[in-house]
């Protein structure tokens, strides 16, 4: 399915992210999705929880800005746990 290619992208961005901060894990990821995307915010957490399972972002909250006249997922901030 698309939508999962592009959120296990968000989640390696997110998990580069956490290591590039030297932090232990992502606590809340926010994404901004444009209006024409074809996947709900629901669903994109659903496979937001799929693919974080075993990294560094799992169990962070998922919070989706619906903006823009596309239909692109863009990774906007990452909340990082410090070590």
């Amino acid at each position: 399915m698309h939508e999962a290619g592009l959120v296990g992208d968000l989640v390696r961005k997110a998990e580069d992210v956490v290591i590039r901060d030297g932090a232990t894990r992502a606590t809340e990821i926010t994404v901004r999705q444009g209006v024409f995307g074809h996947a709900s915010p629901e669903h994109l957490r659903h496979h937001f929880s799929s693919a974080a399972r075993g990294t560094r972002v799992e169990g962070a909250l998922l919070r989706v800005l619906q903006s823009g006249d596309d239909a692109d997922i863009v990774l906007v901030s990452v909340m990082v746990e410090e070590g």
